[in-house]
């Protein structure tokens, strides 16, 4: 029976396509000097906690700010089940006209992408295996928003996903805590920026 394995999951910084309210999911852009600057901030505070591993998805956004948050701390590890929803044909497209009034609740594959639901298990799936791999205990994730936003409404269903904009609801380098024990998935802190204060 495995022990608790609670994974620390943080969005990424600010990155370019964030600054121009631009759609990424699969896309990738750079770090913005900002974001590479809030991501550095969260070193010291995070320097308490015992990690075992840092793990992060293969988008350059994502690794750059787990070398941000661990320095030379730790190796970091990627896994391409950890990258963002993908939104096929509408990334890199701004956000306020992408969807063209469309319900996108679902998922994106309208426009070529995925189903949350199965971009949920994927990653779920991937977080399991790493949990296997090197749990119990705190792993740090380098991670995204929408994905963020759509497990905390997976494994919550109390969770209103849509209650505030993403930038709003899954700050930029905010950290939230998802538990994993014994097969079950538990939400153990919402997204939060006090970390940077």
């Amino acid at each position: 029976m495995l022990k608790k394995t609670t994974f620390y999951l943080v969005r990424h910084g600010q990155t370019l396509f964030n600054q121009r309210k631009w759609i990424q999911g699969w896309t990738d852009s750079p770090l913005t000097e900002q974001g590479i600057q809030t991501a550095k901030r969260l070193y010291q505070p995070l320097q308490n906690i015992s990690f075992i591993v840092c793990v992060s998805s293969t988008s350059e956004r994502a690794v750059d700010t787990a070398y941000c948050m661990v320095s030379d701390r730790m190796e970091v590890r990627t896994y391409k089940g950890l990258k963002e929803i993908n939104f096929g044909r509408i990334e890199a497209m701004p956000i306020a006209t992408a969807f063209e009034g469309k319900d996108h609740r679902l998922g994106y594959t309208e426009w070529g992408g995925e189903r949350k639901i199965d971009a949920v298990k994927r990653y779920l799936d991937t977080l399991e295996q790493i949990a296997c791999q090197y749990g119990p205990g705190e792993i740090l994730v380098s991670s995204h928003g929408t994905i963020i936003r759509e497990l905390i409404a997976h494994i919550d269903p109390n969770f209103d996903a849509y209650v505030k904009p993403l930038a709003e609801l899954v700050p930029n380098c905010s950290i939230t805590k998802i538990g994993y024990e014994n097969g079950r998935w538990s939400v153990e802190g919402y997204p939060d920026t006090s970390y940077l204060e």
